[in-house]
């Protein structure tokens, strides 16, 4: 018997969901006022998003979808998940389904963090397209950047780019703390990109082509100021 796109993206995000809390770090845990409250806010926001990729008729009785069916196709042509730009993100944006073991845990890296809805994910996505030789570190950039987030270790020593959710994690705090400092999410990215010494330096305007390219191609995908 053919198993239907639900199960199989059901069981990937609920896979991502424990395997993200079994990865929790005390500071999460605490933010939620407990093990508890984190365990429930995890568990119910994965089962959002999970609904929302199914759609609103999966509690429906109907046919069986097959796997071979069209999804949706994304950048490059890879197939991403239908539906689930939920929450406050309007752009249409899909992530992969490569993300599905992933978006637990950016999902919650959003929250924590106050990154709009998706603007994460789509970072990520530009990073390391969610590749698994990339996330394993089987393949790195010439600048020596590794890990889902393309963390280079020589300028952030404090984190293992290639344990996906610490980096996650880290990158989500990185982001917010470069929005804290150039006062819009533009600048966050270009400072991501190219480094917060050159755009404080040099500002966006003399930001190279792959920099300029890269805000752009990320905030026509998820709008954010």
């Amino acid at each position: 018997m053919a198993m239907s796109r639900e199960a199989v993206v059901g069981g990937l995000f609920l896979a991502g969901a424990a395997w993200f809390a079994l990865r929790r770090s005390p500071a999460q845990v605490a933010a939620y006022g407990g093990q508890a409250g984190f365990d429930l806010d995890v568990f119910g926001r994965v089962a959002d998003w999970g609904a929302s990729l199914l759609g609103a008729d999966f509690w429906e009785p109907r046919g069986d979808v097959i796997i071979g069916e069209p999804i949706l196709h994304g950048m490059d042509g890879e197939t991403v998940l239908e539906g689930s730009n939920g929450g406050d993100n309007l752009s249409g944006w899909n992530p992969p389904v490569a993300a599905a073991p992933y978006m637990a845990a950016i999902t919650l890296a959003e929250r924590v963090h106050g990154i709009p809805h998706m603007l994460l994910a789509r970072l990520l996505y530009q990073e390391s397209k969610f590749r698994p030789e990339v996330i394993s570190g089987a393949k790195s950039s010439a600048a020596g950047a590794k890990g889902i987030a393309q963390i280079v270790p020589r300028w952030h020593p404090g984190v293992d780019p290639l344990d996906p959710a610490a980096a996650i994690d880290y990158a989500a705090q990185y982001l917010r703390a470069l929005y804290d400092r150039f006062g819009t999410w533009s600048l966050a990215l270009a400072a991501y990109n190219w480094g917060p010494t050159a755009l404080a330096s040099n500002g966006f305007a003399a930001a190279p082509k792959e920099t300029r390219n890269y805000v752009a191609q990320i905030t026509a995908d998820v709008p954010v100021v």
